[in-house]
């Protein structure tokens, strides 16, 4: 339980920490879409990874994959 706190932690702040970087490149709230959209699909991919996972189980790569913590496929 413990190491999900860990993983869920390291994960929340990794990802705080692209928005926050992406977010001060802009001087216009008008400009924050395009600049987040490429943190929002980074956001979205350890998704895909998950579902590929779910997929194939006993596949070497997902035994890798869960000691990555933005992967939510453990």
């Amino acid at each position: 339980m413990m190491v999900t706190v860990l993983w869920f932690l390291l994960t929340f702040a990794m990802f705080a920490s692209l928005y926050a970087a992406a977010g001060s490149l802009v001087s216009r709230p008008e400009d924050l879409q395009g600049v987040l959209t490429p943190v929002m699909v980074l956001a979205l991919a350890p998704v895909g990874v998950a579902t590929a996972a779910a997929a194939h189980l006993s596949a070497p790569w997902v035994s890798v994959v869960q000691y990555i913590p933005p992967s939510p496929a453990w």
